[in-house]
C-alpha cells in the first residue's frame, strides 16, 4: 500500500480558535449594531438574530460532538463516520470545501442524514493526520 493512501483517522473535538472567532464576530456585529442604528427595534432584532444564530451553531456543533467521535478517510477515498459507541457509517457524499494551512472545512452527507460541515483546525487535530489530510485533499487520487 502507498503512504499517501494508507487510512487517516481523525478524531472529532471542538476547536479553542474556532469558538473564539464565533464570539469575536459576534460581538462586532453587536458593536456594529450599538453604532450604527439608532437604539430600537433594529438594534433588538439585530442583536436576537445574532443570539439566535449563535445558540443554532452551538447545538449544531454539540449534536455532532455526541453522535460522530471521528471522520475515517480510507485508502481507497471513501469517508466514513465513527460514531461514539465505534460504529462505523457510510458517507454517500463528502467534499473537501476549503484547505490552507491551518483550515480544512469538509461537507459530508451521512446515508439517510443531513448534510454536516466539519472545520478541522491544526489546533483540534493531530499534526500528522492533519497534514496528511491536507496532502490527500490537494493530490488528486
Amino acid at each position: 500500500m502507498k503512504s499517501l493512501a494508507s487510512p487517516i483517522r481523525i478524531p472529532i473535538s471542538s476547536s479553542r480558535l474556532l469558538a473564539n472567532l464565533v464570539i469575536g464576530e459576534h460581538l462586532l456585529i453587536i458593536l456594529a449594531l450599538v453604532f450604527a442604528i439608532d437604539r430600537g427595534v433594529y438594534m433588538a432584532a439585530g442583536i436576537g438574530t445574532v443570539m439566535i444564530s449563535y445558540c443554532v451553531q452551538f447545538r449544531n456543533s454539540a449534536r455532532l460532538r455526541e453522535d460522530v467521535s471521528a471522520i475515517l478517510l480510507r485508502g481507497d477515498g471513501q469517508w466514513n463516520l465513527v460514531g461514539s459507541d465505534d460504529a462505523v457509517s457510510a458517507v454517500k457524499f463528502a467534499t473537501c470545501l476549503f484547505v490552507s494551512a491551518h483550515l480544512v472545512v469538509l461537507r459530508m452527507t451521512p446515508v439517510d442524514e443531513t448534510s454536516l460541515h466539519i472545520a478541522l483546525t491544526d489546533d483540534n487535530t493531530p499534526p500528522i493526520a492533519f497534514r496528511r489530510l491536507r496532502v490527500r485533499m490537494r493530490v488528486p487520487n
